[in-house]
């Protein structure tokens, strides 16, 4: 995926890039995985640095609308609050998070556990879900059942 802003479907991306911009987030798996490794990070009011980019020079002023802390705790204020409504799988998977920033490999999903998948599936998508996270595990087991292709949902 060469333009994440221009994404629509996750599934087309064949090689996630491993830094994102603020601009950028769609909260797809990849994003939400990259977003949770580096959670520490947002939380400083800092955003991750682009790996072999320097940092931009200090002393110069610029005049900025909002506070350079604000976006990336809007971000990671934004991807907790989803995660609180999942439970004990949303806690897995903030721990299996670090597992794949470690392997640095975010297109291997493989690594989390189905349960962590599962948080994971739920807290992606541009905007929240409307139904609660039991009632949408619910759904998406009716229909993994139901059709005989595995109920493919996005």
């Amino acid at each position: 995926m060469s333009e994440c802003r221009k994404c629509k479907n996750w599934h087309d991306c064949k090689a996630p890039p491993g830094w994102f911009h603020y601009g950028e987030i769609r909260f797809c798996p990849y994003q939400c995985l990259w977003i949770l490794s580096h959670a520490e990070t947002l939380k400083g009011g800092d955003w991750p640095a682009q790996a072999g980019q320097a940092e931009s020079p200090k002393g110069q002023r610029q005049f900025k609308a909002e506070a350079s802390f604000v976006k990336p705790e809007i971000i990671i204020g934004e991807l907790e609050n989803r995660l609180a409504t999942t439970g004990i799988q949303g806690k897995l998977l903030v721990a299996q998070a670090f597992v794949v920033r470690n392997i640095n490999d975010l297109k291997d999903q493989e690594l989390l556990d189905w349960e962590a998948r599962e948080a994971l599936m739920y807290i992606k998508g541009w905007r929240r879900k409307n139904m609660s996270f039991r009632a949408w595990r619910k759904k998406r087991r009716y229909r993994q059942n139901v059709h005989p292709n595995g109920g493919h949902i996005r």
